[in-house]
């Protein structure tokens, strides 16, 4: 089976969040948009990336009107291939027949692999190699 050939197309923003996307810059999110032009002080899990800065954490759940990562530029949530770049999951990856919001779920629930890697080889390095060579001391 497999994936469908050629690119999947990229979801844009509807409801509130298509109207709100246009005004939030990059770095920023939703409530800081309507702040900056006197609106009501809102909480909006709706946020546009920034190119010289980390990303925000993908959360589980996208929903449209509301949350999600937006692209830097364009008034777009981020695709897949973006999605899963900034999750550290490596380009091979097969989601096979996944669709977005499944794919969205599924990074937003991992723990990006870099990340672990690093946590990992913390844990054999403090923890335990001083253990090992402590028991093969004693």
């Amino acid at each position: 089976m497999g994936r469908p050939p050629g690119p999947r197309p990229l979801p844009h923003p509807r409801n509130k969040a298509a109207i709100l996307a246009p005004l939030i810059p990059p770095g920023r999110d939703g409530g800081d948009a309507l702040a900056i032009r006197g609106g009501k002080e809102s909480f909006f899990n709706l946020a546009r990336l920034h190119y010289d800065r980390p990303s925000l954490t993908v959360c589980k759940d996208i929903r449209n009107g509301q949350g999600g990562l937006l692209h830097p530029e364009h008034n777009r949530y981020i695709g897949l291939h973006e999605l899963t770049r900034i999750g550290s999951i490596p380009d091979e990856y097969d989601w096979g027949t996944s669709k977005y919001r499944q794919v969205w779920n599924r990074v937003g629930n991992s723990v990006p692999p870099l990340f672990m890697r690093a946590v990992a080889s913390t844990i054999r390095d403090q923890i335990l190699a001083p253990a090992r060579q402590q028991t093969a001391t004693t």
